[in-house]
């Protein structure tokens, strides 16, 4: 039956995969198909009609702890079974009566609540060896002990007589808790198989007095004084006062796992009552791990919520916690437990096995549905492939169409920018160039006046004198390098600047004061206007090609970056 469960949940989960991975172009084509739509729906219709049972995060989640806890069942069994063939093992070693009693007694708590036959033999071991040493207190505690194991195996009669043979007035006062505790579950579980309303307000008043009587005698353990307080309170209906109050101990951190299992336990049964069915899932699945981790064949919570998680319609789990309380049943041999759990295990067997069948018929129909989708699936593929081979095809040459439009158009936008910046340059070169002429006529014909005047006044040697002189040449040439260095600088305000970022920090040029070019930067604003032949340059500088060419590869080996590409980010300097 559970492959069956998993077989189906697999399905689902195939079909899910398929409609994610669809290309929405099937849809479309499904169009076409008339019965197409009605498929999709019995679909969508059949995986609605088996959607899981969905509960808030925090209890999903314990309910998974409690499923991996199950799973690893016979691990935290095997830990216990280590802790108690360890203790057998202290046997060996031991010779005093006492010591032997010590041992029996850490056995009989290990195997109490864990396995009944087993504690039955140790509690009776030790009654034995109590009896032959004569020891009157050991003996009281032993029969307390075989009661307890009497009263959890169903034997009320027994138990009953047993607790009958102890003399109160005798026993010792540190066992007076156990024997109070001893007769209010025994009083409890006459209250359960009476059938006499009479008799059983009379025996919840004798085990209300008896569990009073542990409280008044118990010192120093806030918690069970809390937990007798919220019996009570329970038998009064008060559940919101055991809500209030036992989830303070509950949450701080000194109070014990042992104290914790039974402080869940009640605010489970506190909120069962209440009516808050998400609470009390919460608390008795968080009571069932506690039982599980202890470990405690004691099943009582994980019983109670497959009840509930049946009632509200998680078959699959409540079939497995119910079949997991049944072994923990058989392991303790807990007869009162099982009674009860042989009459919901068939309920919850049939509701599992009719999930089951619902499923696998699903199932079958959905495989029909299937198979025809998938034929219109192989159809829808084939027209599907041909058109993305069209489409594929096409936007290649769109592709390939749009790579070289850009090609052009990055070539284009390069070329109207070089036009753009040449034209700014002409233009600016022009209206010098025009200025440089027209100052140029009026300085010769100053010049011709003035060897003029100097021929009437001084004569032919001093004329003779003047033309020889270099002076005249020499202030040309600065005027003229300084209207080069004024006429590029406007073009490129910030040329002496980037010219810089591209010189290593102690290789960058410092200008004189009044100074705006020297002849190193003029060799580079030549080669900015695109002059980079360096006898060019030596003729526009009145320099020889050498000394040109030294200061270019000087200029090279200062650069921060490649030197080979030194004068093209030169040129790229200001660039539009």
């Amino acid at each position: 039956m559970e492959n069956g469960g998993t077989d189906t949940r697999r399905f689902f989960l195939l079909i899910l995969l398929i409609n994610r991975i669809l290309h929405p172009s099937f849809y479309r084509m499904l169009c076409l198909f008339s019965s197409a739509s009605g498929i999709i729906f019995l679909l969508l219709s059949l995986m609605s009609c088996i959607e899981p049972i969905r509960y808030d995060d925090r209890t999903e989640t314990i309910l998974q702890q409690l499923d991996e806890a199950i799973i690893n069942q016979t691990t935290y069994e095997q830990i216990k079974e280590q802790r108690i063939s360890s203790i057998k093992g202290l046997l060996r070693n031991i010779d005093s009566p006492r010591q032997v009693y010590s041992i029996y007694d850490n056995l009989y708590e290990e195997y109490y609540r864990y396995d009944l036959d087993s504690a039955m033999q140790y509690a009776h071991r030790k009654l034995i060896l109590a009896t032959e040493m004569n020891d009157k207190t050991f003996k009281d505690k032993s029969k307390l002990d075989v009661g307890k194991v009497f009263l959890m195996a169903g034997m009320i009669i027994e138990a009953k007589d047993l607790l009958g043979s102890i003399n109160f007035k005798e026993l010792d006062p540190a066992l007076r808790i156990n024997y109070y505790s001893a007769y209010h579950t025994l009083y409890q579980e006459m209250k359960a198989i009476s059938l006499f309303p009479s008799k059983s307000a009379i025996y919840e008043e004798k085990g209300d007095s008896c569990l009073q009587q542990v409280y008044e005698l118990l010192e120093g353990d806030p918690i069970r004084k809390i937990l007798i307080d919220a019996t009570l309170k329970r038998e009064a209906g008060d559940n919101q006062w055991i809500v209030d109050s036992l989830l303070i101990p509950l949450q701080h951190e000194k109070t014990s796992p042992h104290h914790k299992a039974d402080l869940v336990y009640m605010l489970a049964q506190a909120y069962q009552e209440m009516g808050d069915t998400n609470n009390a899932i919460y608390y008795y699945a968080e009571s069932a791990l506690y039982d599980i981790y202890t470990p405690l064949c004691e099943p009582v919570a994980i019983y109670t919520l497959a009840s509930i998680l049946y009632e509200n319609g998680d078959i699959e789990r409540a079939y497995q916690y119910i079949n997991s309380s049944i072994s923990d049943t058989r392991k303790v041999n807990f007869r009162e437990n099982a009674y009860h759990m042989n009459q919901l295990l068939p309920l919850i067997s049939q509701s599992y096995n009719a999930k089951i069948e619902q499923q696998q018929n699903k199932l079958i129909l959905l495989a029909g549905a299937v198979s025809l989708l998938m034929i219109l699936l192989v159809i829808a593929i084939i027209v599907i492939c041909t058109s993305l081979k069209r489409v594929s095809a096409t936007r290649k040459e769109q592709n390939r169409m749009d790579a070289e439009l850009k090609k052009v158009n990055s070539q284009l936008l390069a070329m109207s920018n070089i036009l753009l910046e040449n034209n700014h340059i002409k233009e600016a070169y022009i209206g010098r160039y025009l200025d440089l002429c027209s100052n140029y006529i009026n300085g010769v014909e100053n010049y011709r006046t003035h060897l003029y005047n100097i021929l009437r006044r001084d004569g032919g040697s001093e004329v003779l004198k003047n033309i020889r002189s270099s002076a005249y040449i020499k202030e040309e040439l600065e005027e003229f390098y300084s209207n080069f260095d004024a006429t590029f600088l406007h073009i490129f305000p910030n040329f002496v600047e980037q010219f810089n970022s591209l010189l290593q920090q102690g290789k960058r040029i410092t200008l004189k004061q009044g100074e705006l070019l020297n002849t190193e930067l003029r060799i580079y604003a030549l080669i900015r206007l695109g002059v980079s032949d360096s006898v060019k340059i030596a003729e526009f500088l009145r320099s020889s090609i050498s000394t040109i060419y030294n200061y270019r590869v000087k200029m090279r080996n200062a650069a921060i970056n490649d030197k080979q590409d030194f004068e093209k980010q030169v040129i790229n300097i200001g660039s539009l």
